[in-house]
């Protein structure tokens, strides 16, 4: 199936999400309101070539970005010019910068300042799933918004829809590889699915957690390849943190968490 970021709506929501109210996605971000999505409402605008003159804080939504957001939604027609940016101008936001940008130049626009939940998609074969489940309880204990089939999709016709959607507003596809996942008819097409992704984007998407020592392929030995079979739960987990360029902050106390206090 076709991976068009314009045909995906899991993938432009994605997007959609930087230029949003920092309460909730069906508010309309307006004049007076101070947000990070301001600076990328701005960042977008400036793409589009649609100038702003401002004075003062970036982070505040000011009466000359309500200004920009109007001329915006006049030169898309739409139905609601009012200077805010509610979900129907996200939308249109979005689209326009599709229309203008590649992938990659819209991902590093995005980033420019908003901070957002690190997603990863985790593949597998069933077989080692208790081991995957310690994995995911790990990294969603550590803020990391895990994509997986137990929760996310369900078998059916609209299973490669659905896995497609994940990997696309994944930040990293993590493939956990083993003797059990290598030949699997699921995680083979996953893991061939995050390549094409990359080959859009632009940027490394996919990496691997090796449960044992069976070989990567050669065209796979050059990716990030976590020897979990070498270390401790929390070891894999820092090292995902660090794929998914979450800084590591060592702790300023030394403690054991398992002992009384």
């Amino acid at each position: 199936m076709p991976l068009g970021p314009l045909k995906n709506p899991a993938f432009i929501a994605r997007f959609d999400s930087y230029f949003a109210h920092p309460g909730s996605q069906q508010l309309a971000l307006s004049e007076g309101e101070k947000s990070d999505a301001c600076v990328n409402i701005r960042a977008a605008l400036n793409a589009l070539a649609i100038r702003e003159v401002r004075r003062g804080d970036k982070f505040l939504f000011d009466a000359s970005l309500s200004d920009a957001v109007k001329r915006f939604q006049r030169k898309v027609g739409h139905k609601t010019v009012d200077g805010a940016v509610g979900p129907g101008t996200r939308r249109q936001l979005v689209a326009a910068l599709f229309s203008k940008l590649t992938v990659p130049e819209l991902i590093q626009l995005a980033k420019t300042q908003f901070i957002r939940t690190p997603v990863a998609f985790l593949t597998y074969a069933h077989k080692d799933a208790p081991r995957v489940d310690k994995l995911d309880q790990w990294l969603r204990d550590h803020n990391i918004n895990v994509l997986r089939d137990v929760r996310d999709f369900k078998g059916g016709d609209q299973l490669p829809e659905a896995i497609t959607n994940a990997a696309l507003v994944a930040d990293k596809v993590i493939a956990v590889y083993s003797k059990a996942s290598k030949k699997r008819d699921w995680p083979s097409w996953e893991r061939e699915l995050a390549v094409r992704i990359e080959d859009q984007f632009e940027q490394p998407v996919l990496a691997y957690v090796l449960l044992d020592n069976v070989p990567l392929r050669a065209s796979d030995r050059n990716r990030i390849a976590i020897e979990a079979y070498k270390m401790p739960l929390k070891d894999v987990g820092r090292e995902i943190q660090k794929a998914l360029g979450i800084p590591i902050e060592p702790p300023r106390v030394e403690y054991r968490e398992e002992e009384l206090l």
